[in-house]
């Protein structure tokens, strides 16, 4: 039995990447949720642009929130809309008892539109606790009660989670990115027990208003179209302040898979590009993620087809789907999101080809935001 120099390298990495995960996966298990008797009064934000579609289904989730209305007050920020947004919105204040819409006719040529729209929002909201979603997005019952809950006196930033629902429960596509959103939460989750969060969604996202402006609230990631979260999240990292992950029950903010291939591709590229702007150890991490994930991908023909294939050939796979599913399905234990799994076979041997894909057509490649193209993410 001959192994090249390749073979041995995979091998080591698998090792070391299945031990990594085997400790991101006891980390999941045992993190809980930090508890806050204190009622904040919460200021929830949502942009909006031309989402006349989603706005209603959104607004009329927040409605139904069991935390007292009179402790929150919800901002939409209209970003220059050209369809019935803002008038959808306003015919929700007989039911939402402190809701207001922000009108933005144009946005300055030094901050993304959306992070523009949020410091708008921002610097209106009357809350010590800002707490983010987007138009297209419909909270659970309890989700303003619990991501508000888990601000105890040292915490400054919390994560929720938004899983993006399979609408058709057959689709392979749609399983793939509910089966990326789970295993981005569960890292999430997981890594919030050393206080080192590795991502964030601005579809469910709170923090301090006194924190924010610690860091220089947007300032310093103003230009780019993205990160209004996880870039966000690096800026507090450096702080004092303590991140928390809100796993509780009814605390779910949940959305729709892109509608097309070509939307996830857009999304996917759009989130891939803010990669180099990490900091150098998550960015170390990622480029060694990425390089473990293309040397899968590119020697899997060799394997199959040199004729001396065996366990030990096949080693880095194995370490890598078994200790993913073991993280993946404790995630959905936690979640209470089992079904995602239902297509993990067959959706673990495309991961690394994706991986390798848009690891670095985020890096090149173009996007589109609304109704605009970006290229390399670099400036609006």
């Amino acid at each position: 039995m001959e192994f090249s120099i390749i073979d041995i390298f995979l091998s080591c990495f698998a090792t070391l990447y299945g031990v990594f995960v085997f400790i991101l996966t006891l980390a999941l298990w045992i993190y809980r949720s930090p508890r806050s008797q204190k009622q904040y009064f919460v200021s929830v934000l949502i942009p909006a642009r031309n989402e006349e579609r989603h706005i209603g289904d959104c607004l009329e989730a927040l409605a139904k929130q069991d935390y007292n209305q009179d402790y929150f007050e919800v901002i939409i920020i209209n970003d220059r809309s050209t369809d019935q947004t803002s008038a959808i919105a306003c015919s929700f204040t007989p039911r939402i008892k402190n809701l207001s819409v922000i009108e933005i006719t144009e946005t300055p040529a030094d901050m993304a539109p959306k992070k523009y729209a949020l410091n708008e929002g921002i610097k209106a909201a009357k809350g010590h606790i800002i707490l983010c979603s987007d138009a297209d997005c419909y909270a659970e019952v309890s989700w303003i009660r619990t991501m508000t809950e888990c601000f105890a006196p040292e915490v400054g930033m919390v994560i929720g989670y938004s899983p993006i629902e399979p609408k058709n429960p057959w689709s392979v596509f749609h399983h793939f990115v509910a089966l990326d959103s789970l295993a981005l939460a569960s890292a999430a989750a997981a890594s919030c027990v050393w206080n080192k969060p590795v991502t964030a969604t601005g579809r469910s996202l709170a923090y301090r208003k006194e924190a924010f402006n610690e860091v220089g609230g947007f300032s310093k990631i103003a230009h780019f179209i993205s990160g209004d979260d996880d870039l966000l999240l690096g800026l507090f990292k450096k702080t004092k302040w303590k991140m928390a992950y809100n796993i509780r029950r009814d605390s779910l903010v949940l959305t729709q898979p892109p509608a097309t291939f070509k939307q996830f591709v857009n999304q996917k590229i759009r989130q891939a590009s803010k990669g180099r702007h990490y900091s150098w150890n998550m960015v170390a991490a990622l480029v060694a993620y990425y390089s473990f994930n293309l040397m899968l991908m590119t020697y899997a023909p060799f394997y199959l087809f040199d004729g001396q294939s065996n366990f030990w050939k096949w080693y880095p796979w194995i370490a890598k789907f078994s200790s993913d599913f073991i993280l993946l399905f404790v995630g959905a234990v936690r979640f209470r999101k089992l079904f995602f799994l239902i297509m993990y076979p067959l959706l673990a041997f495309l991961h690394p080809l994706y991986i390798a894909v848009f690891g670095a057509w985020g890096q090149f490649g173009k996007f589109e935001w609304k109704d605009a193209t970006h290229e390399k993410h670099l400036k609006v």
